[in-house]
């Protein structure tokens, strides 16, 4: 494979797992404790990404192996540490 295809594949791994483990952070932890209503704007930023990008892995079919797992799970404890860093300096802001 060439470069392009190998960062093709390896962005939309990363997109997938995140979409979906995101989503399922925010309405099981964030949404549940944080007394916001139910909108559009929630339904859209939350559950229409992972639902694409669920259509998107199914009409596609990339071949993934379980060892690739761990290119989601970097990205994902960097997120997480950008994110407590963040609201330790008081951000806040949606």
């Amino acid at each position: 494979m060439n470069f392009a295809l190998k960062f093709l594949w390896f962005l939309s791994i990363i997109c997938t797992v995140c979409s979906v483990l995101v989503t399922s952070t925010y309405w099981s932890l964030v949404y549940a404790g944080s007394g916001h209503d139910f909108d559009l704007r929630n339904i859209f930023y939350h559950i229409t990404n992972s639902l694409v990008l669920g259509v998107d892995l199914f009409i596609v079919k990339h071949s993934v192996r379980m060892s690739q797992f761990i290119w989601p799970c970097l990205t994902l404890l960097i997120y997480l540490i950008f994110s407590w860093i963040y609201t330790l300096l008081g951000g806040l802001d949606e």
